[in-house]
C-alpha cells in the first residue's frame, strides 16, 4: 500500500511539474478543510476577474504544498513500520535493534523525513494546512534523530545530523505557536537539551541530562499499559 501511494505521489508531482512548468511558488497558505471538504480556498481568489495565470500559479503552489506534506508522511510510515514506536526502548537499544537492516531502513526514512520537513516550512511557514496530525508524524518521524544525536559522544560530531535536528526543533515551535500541545514542546526541548548536551557537557552533565530525558519521554510511551500520545 505504501508503494502504491509513493507512485501516486510521484505522478501528481510529475504532472504538477509538466503542467505548470512555467510558474513558481506561491506564498498564499492552503487549508486541508478546504481540501476535505470541497470548498473553494478564498484566501486564494483576487479581485474579479481572476486571471489564468493567477489560477495556475496558485494550483502549482496547492499541488507542491501537498506533495511535501505527502512525502514527510510516506517517509514516517516507512520509519513506523521498519522501526520503534518507543522513544526510550530505541535509546536503550536492549535488543541490539541499531545493527539491524530494519534500523538502516528506518535511518534513511528518517533523514528524507526532515528533509521533506524543511521543504514543507518553505511553502506552509506557519504549518496551518494539516497542524494537529501534522505534529503527530513530526514527533513518531523524529524519535530516531533523537538516537543519532544521543550516539554523537561516543561516534563524534555529524553535521547533518545536527542540521536535522534543527530542522525538527524549529517546526516543532511554529507548530505549538499554530497549535500548542505539550508533547510538543517537550519533545523540542528533549532535542534541543540533547543538542547542547552532546556539544559539550561533562559526563556528570551527560548522566544527568539522560535522566530528565527519560522522564519526559516516559509519559509517551508506546508499552503495555501505556498510553502514548493519549494523555
Amino acid at each position: 500500500m505504501i508503494s502504491e501511494c509513493e507512485e501516486s505521489l510521484a505522478r501528481l508531482a510529475h504532472e504538477a511539474d509538466v503542467r505548470h512548468s512555467a510558474y513558481g511558488n506561491s506564498d498564499t497558505p492552503m487549508l486541508i478543510s478546504n481540501l476535505v471538504t470541497g470548498l473553494p480556498d478564498n484566501s486564494h481568489q483576487a479581485p474579479p476577474p481572476p486571471s489564468r495565470s493567477h489560477d495556475t500559479h496558485d494550483d502549482r503552489s496547492d499541488v507542491r504544498l501537498v506533495v511535501a506534506y505527502s512525502t514527510h508522511i510516506l517517509h514516517v510510515m516507512h520509519v513506523l513500520l521498519h522501526g520503534k514506536w518507543d522513544a526510550i526502548s530505541m535509546l536503550d537499544n536492549e535488543d541490539d535493534w541499531i545493527t539491524t537492516p530494519r534500523f538502516a531502513e528506518c535511518a534513511s526514512h528518517a533523514i528524507a523525513a526532515s528533509e521533506a520537513v524543511s521543504d514543507i516550512l518553505k511553502f506552509d511557514p506557519e504549518l496551518t494546512f494539516m497542524p494537529y496530525l501534522f505534529g503527530i508524524y513530526l514527533l513518531h518521524g523524529s524519535f530516531i534523530l533523537l538516537l543519532f544525536a544521543d550516539r554523537m559522544p561516543q561516534l563524534g560530531p555529524n553535521q547533518s545530523v545536527e542540521q536535522a535536528c534543527e530542522t525538527i526543533i524549529r517546526a516543532h515551535e511554529v507548530c505549538v505557536v499554530t497549535l500548542s500541545t505539550e508533547f510538543q514542546r517537550n519533545f523540542r526541548r528533549v532535542v534541543r537539551s540533547t543538542l547542547y548536551s552532546v556539544r559539550g557537557s561533562s559526563p556528570k552533565g551527560w548522566e544527568e541530562h539522560k535522566l530528565a530525558r527519560r522522564r519526559v519521554l516516559s509519559l509517551y510511551r508506546w508499552t503495555k499499559g501505556a498510553k502514548g500520545l493519549g494523555i
